[in-house]
């Protein structure tokens, strides 16, 4: 169980940089000065770490479903 616990763990680290660069990516579109090309430069990165995170999510899904049938 506890190298289970240390798995999840670090899968759940593993969200923080994406989850980060995404906030802080739409925060900057927020910026009234921003170009448009800058905006959409940025809406890109964010959609880029969504896909991170999405896939980071179905690995901890799949590991899991893993250790269940395990058990």
């Amino acid at each position: 169980m506890e190298n289970f616990s240390s798995s999840i763990a670090q899968g759940v680290h593993a969200l923080a940089q994406p989850l980060t660069v995404m906030r802080m990516a739409l925060l900057s579109c927020k910026d009234r000065e921003m170009t448009e090309t800058d905006s959409r430069t940025y809406v890109s990165l964010a959609t880029d770490q969504l896909e991170r995170v999405c896939s980071i999510g179905g690995y901890l899904q799949q590991f899991v479903a893993a250790e269940q049938n395990a058990v």
